[in-house]
């Protein structure tokens, strides 16, 4: 068996200590002079003390810990050691028929051997930390908020790694009965408000959030606590990472912006999501995207037969497929605008579901593009819905916009057409299970405003929004993809599902928890407001004012009912773009139809004046 050598030496030193204790505490009970009578019994014992403690020493695990990390249940186990070690001692000089042995060295030898083995230990930690105080390392005055499971993970951490230059002084927890009370010797100093009483009084440098399941409003609550004082934030890692005792120091991190702005956690029906797409042939479009991608990977959880990934750009598609290498997938390069090419490939691929993600999302671009919005988010939707029908797909998700809905830009218009398309070949194609599912903003996508606000904070600033008055719906990616899937199994047809949302955020506010948690303090950049661009609202909706919501099974989607006055004008209009896409004519000559005879039927977009027009 492999002993590596720091533990050689470890035993080495126990040994020397263990007969350094015997030898003085014998001398201690005979006031230095040991009687002639003692002696046999001194030198028949005198192998086996070491050889008992070893034993159980070992037994117990001592040789499995590196002294510059000892900590308090390294000392429990010490402590255990020494007495088994004792009790194994004292039946073995009974065995040998030493009744005559003094009593008080069985109870001194334990007591100064706890001591030697428990100070040389302390003393390797306390060496390294006086080496790290002499480097002139930087050590953090920590307060640990939360003194549930994942607090006491943290705290021993720290404790055992002083190395990472945290020093836990202490929790604050809002649950009243941990008040005063101690873990790993830290108390309990009461609840959130005590946090700058502490921060204050202590020197705090670090505040780490230790709560994992708590709700983001919690987690917002402490960030807005700590805007103002001078310490940092951390946060630990997810719930899953901590049932599994998974939790160390260097998995702090800084408190992001998903954080604040997420929703709580979505209870998925897992059992439900098995039975609808395992071993089944999926087909996701856009799977290179921000949402597409997302969707692959939650997707594959459920144990598909077979993970379709289509997307017209080639490089997205293939760092995809090298992430999900060894999973069922296989990557498919195509133009869904071609019928005939999408249709041979359905027939090819055989894919029981799709989920159509892939869509032009730029509204600023957009409105300098009308007809390649249309072509790719509506025409492009069509030919896919009509090789879908064809090819007996049994289901059929878009993924639209909450900008689809009351929309005032020629993105959202387009994915309101595409919305259109879903309900139109529903009418012709019943036997095809499609549903459509409506969300805002989510965190971190390709050409969303927080990578480009955390850009210009990178750069020092000015950061840059449209108004100060200016809300969005936020949503991370997974939330969204989950809900998205939760969605995928109502089974109303050609439905608009609205994900709950949460409450809208100003995006003033966003960008100064953004320069907050990017080490700034507040106001110590520039928030500079341009103006709202063409297109933009100062207000999403999620929904058409004459649209019904009606809860569903799951409560955090609603299902949206369309006036059916407004879906039979409007499905009238879409035949006709569906039409001038169809014609082969000038990019300029479809533009200028669409600004003259169509945009005027959406009161929300902006006119459209000549010059503004490409060409």
């Amino acid at each position: 068996m492999h002993f590596p050598l720091f533990r050689l030496a470890h035993v080495g030193i126990d040994t020397l200590l263990c007969l350094g204790v015997y030898l003085c505490v014998y001398l201690l009970r005979f006031e230095g002079q040991i009687p002639a009578g003692e002696m046999r019994a001194f030198w028949l014992c005198l192998p086996i003390l070491p050889a008992l403690r070893l034993f159980s020493n070992y037994a117990l695990g001592l040789y499995s810990h590196l002294w510059k990390y000892v900590g308090l249940r390294e000392l429990f186990s010490i402590f255990r050691a020494v007495l088994l070690g004792s009790v194994l001692f004292a039946v073995t000089t009974y065995l040998l028929g030493l009744t005559g042995f003094p009593r008080s060295i069985f109870v001194f030898e334990a007591a100064f051997y706890l001591l030697a083995i428990g100070g040389v230990r302390f003393s390797r930690r306390f060496s390294v930390e006086v080496s790290l105080f002499e480097q002139g390392r930087p050590t953090l005055r920590t307060v640990i908020v939360g003194a549930g499971d994942a607090g006491a993970m943290v705290a021993a951490g720290m404790l055992r790694t002083p190395e990472h230059g945290y020093v836990p002084v202490g929790f604050i927890d809002d649950n009243p009965e941990k008040w005063r009370a101690r873990i790993h010797g830290l108390r309990v100093f009461g609840g959130r408000d005590k946090l700058a009483e502490v921060i204050s009084n202590r020197e705090i440098d670090s505040v780490i959030v230790a709560m994992p399941s708590v709700s983001r409003q919690t987690i917002r609550d402490y960030v807005e606590l700590c805007q103002t004082l001078p310490v940092n934030l951390r946060i630990v890692p997810a719930t899953h990472q901590i049932l599994k005792g998974e939790v160390s120091i260097e998995q702090l991190r800084k408190i992001q912006i998903e954080d604040l702005l997420g929703r709580d956690p979505v209870k998925l029906d897992d059992q439900a999501l098995h039975s609808f797409l395992k071993g089944k042939r999926v087909l996701v479009t856009g799977a290179g995207g921000s949402i597409g991608s997302e969707l692959c990977r939650q997707i594959l959880d459920y144990g598909p037969e077979t993970l379709y990934l289509l997307g017209h750009g080639e490089n997205s598609i293939y760092l995809l497929q090298q992430e999900l290498q060894g999973q069922p997938v296989q990557p498919v390069v195509a133009d869904i605008r071609h019928y005939e090419q999408i249709n041979a490939l359905l027939a090819r691929l055989q894919p029981e579901v799709i989920f159509h993600a892939a869509a032009h999302k730029h509204v600023p671009l957009m409105e300098l593009n009308i007809q390649e919005a249309f072509l790719n988010n509506v025409w492009g939707t069509q030919q896919l819905l009509k090789a879908a029908v064809a090819q007996n797909v049994s289901t059929f998700v878009l993924i639209s916009t909450d900008k689809a809905a009351e929309p005032s830009s020629v993105m959202g218009l387009s994915k309101y057409f595409a919305e259109l398309v879903v309900h139109q070949i529903a009418q012709t194609a019943p036997q095809l299970h499609s549903s459509i599912v409506r969300f805002g903003n989510v965190i971190g996508s390709r050409g969303s405003v927080i990578p480009l606000f955390q850009k210009q904070i990178e750069k020092g600033g000015p950061i840059t929004i449209t108004d100060p008055t200016m809300t969005r719906y936020f949503m991370t990616i997974p939330e969204a993809v989950q809900l998205v899937l939760q969605a995928s199994l109502l089974k109303t047809p050609s439905q608009a599902f609205i994900l709950d949302m949460g409450e809208p955020v100003k995006i003033l506010d966003l960008a100064q928890n953004l320069i907050q948690l990017s080490g700034y303090q507040p106001h110590e950049l520039e928030i500079r407001a341009v103006g709202i661009r063409k297109g933009e609202k100062l207000h999403e909706t999620l929904v058409w004012q004459d649209e019904t919501l009606a809860p569903t099974a799951c409560t955090q989607i609603l299902a949206a009912q369309a006036a059916p006055e407004r879906l039979m004008r409007h499905l009238t209009c879409l035949n006709t773009v569906l039409s001038h896409l169809a014609e082969p004519q000038a990019s300029q000559s479809f533009e200028a139809w669409f600004a003259s005879e169509m945009a005027p039927l959406f009161p929300g977009l902006e006119p459209f004046p000549e010059q503004a027009l490409p060409g």
